[in-house]
């Protein structure tokens, strides 16, 4: 048996016009899955407009991210690792409590 503790990853998705949150466990499995749509914000320019999904995401990642964590019973404290997408890639962030904290410090040297 392992003692070892499960690995949770907030997988983070803003690339276009939906904003999207997932809470995967040892890189296999799905615990929470949200997704905001621009859908209906977009319709109405015939289009995705970058500007109006910029201000969409503004709005929309905070509740997102609480869903997400709150449909999986765990808060950001249960989190080992953030991914989030840059461009139209993904990236892996090291997001743990000491390693931020000592990221500041570094950057205030």
């Amino acid at each position: 048996m392992s003692d070892l503790k499960p690995a949770r990853i907030l997988a983070i998705e803003t690339s276009c016009d939906e904003t999207a949150c997932a809470v995967i466990e040892n890189g296999r499995a799905l615990l929470s899955s949200v997704v905001a749509s621009q859908m209906e914000v977009h319709a109405r320019y015939g289009g995705v407009f970058p500007e109006v999904a910029s201000r969409q995401h503004v709005l929309s990642i905070i509740p997102v991210v609480q869903a997400a964590l709150a449909q999986a019973h765990l808060t950001l404290n249960d989190i080992d690792a953030i991914a989030v997408t840059q461009g139209t890639r993904s990236r892996r962030i090291a997001h743990r409590r000491h390693e931020h904290g000592e990221g500041h410090r570094a950057r205030a040297r």
